[in-house]
């Protein structure tokens, strides 16, 4: 029987910082400074497999003896680039039939030759924004787990099922009404409903949560796949990135976009850091001057200082300035700088 359950609501943007657990994992980056995408792209999609060097969560890379980490969980099935507010409606529904999953696939890019971009969400803040969803999954941080496209790609529909029932050993399975799955998008929804049953899977097919924003103001219709026609996306999260509309983005990710880079601590003096755009782990805004909430990580500590200030972008160059109080100017190396942006106040 196929279930749905009506447009999740937005519960707002979650303002609130939670704690910013093991964002020093971003290090990885070591002291070299990042000048271009290719090589960002490539140390993130490494860094998005390691295992945290304090024995901390990982985001799971599927292996054979790997299926027992997350047997008896609901995995929620898709891309989650922006961790967007449809995604976090598949992450609520399937903590309400177990603990919750998040399985998607890693090497896309590679395997279809997509053009490399920065992600939406800097690899080292999804756990972050994980811990900000357990407040609307009963408490319980979704985990993430990946398989390797190439490795699945050519599995039919039953196939991956299959997989899904007898090898990750997952008790139940959530998808968003559009979703499609197995070698050339051949199945959708319909079909993931009757295979979980042939493999006495848990199944809840999820209804698109809505762009609201779009419907009230007419815009016009961003997608390009005529399955996705007004619902909220990544590709309008993007789209909102790039006019500079926090706002918007806002709405589409239940919180505030987090933009992390990594500083070298020599372009820092007491209230201004300076920056260029290549530190940038995941996607910027279009140009301009925009307010901010600021973090700034501590080598060897969890602790972060939270302060006020203005962020300008402007030539590949992105200049940060305090409202009040002051940077550490007794650091050494690399740091990572993290600015949730609020709104655009100027060009």
């Amino acid at each position: 029987m196929l279930h749905a359950i009506p447009t999740a609501p937005s519960f707002g943007p979650f303002l609130e910082l939670a704690p910013c657990r093991r964002l020093q994992r971003c290090l990885y980056l070591r002291e070299s400074k990042i000048r271009n995408l290719m090589q960002v792209t490539s140390l993130m999609e490494k860094h998005s497999t390691d295992l945290d060097a304090n024995g901390g969560e990982k985001l799971l890379v599927d292996g054979r003896t790997e299926g027992k980490l997350i047997a008896g969980s609901v995995v929620a099935l898709g891309k989650f680039d922006a961790l967007h507010i449809g995604h976090r409606a598949l992450a609520i529904q399937a903590s309400r039939m177990g603990p919750p999953v998040l399985l998607s696939f890693t090497g896309m890019a590679e395997v279809l030759q997509w053009a490399k971009r920065l992600p939406i969400v800097a690899p080292c803040d999804r756990q972050r924004v994980m811990s900000l969803w357990s407040m609307v999954c009963g408490g319980n941080a979704p985990v993430e787990y990946h398989l390797e496209f190439a490795k699945v790609r050519s599995l039919s529909p039953h196939d991956f099922v299959e997989r899904l029932a007898k090898e990750l050993l997952v008790k139940g399975v959530v998808a968003g009404a559009n979703y499609r799955f197995g070698y050339k998008a051949a199945g959708d929804a319909s079909d993931l409903v009757q295979l979980c049953g042939k493999f006495g899977l848990e199944v809840f097919i999820v209804d698109p949560v809505m762009d609201e924003t779009m419907k009230l103001h007419g815009d016009v219709e961003l997608e390009t796949n005529s399955r996705e026609m007004g619902q909220v996306s990544s590709t309008r999260v993007r789209k909102a990135l790039g006019i500079g509309d926090m706002r918007r983005v806002a709405e589409l990710l239940g919180r505030e976009h987090r933009l992390v880079l990594t500083v070298d601590t020599s372009a820092v003096n007491s209230t201004v850091v300076h920056a260029h755009t290549s530190n940038a782990l995941n996607q910027m805004p279009m140009d301009g001057l925009y307010s901010a909430k600021i973090c700034w990580s501590h080598s060897g500590s969890n602790e972060i200082d939270l302060m006020t200030g203005l962020v300008r972008i402007e030539n590949q160059h992105v200049v940060v300035n305090l409202n009040e109080g002051s940077f550490p100017t007794d650091l050494t190396g690399q740091r990572l700088l993290c600015l949730d942006l609020q709104r655009r106040v100027s060009d």
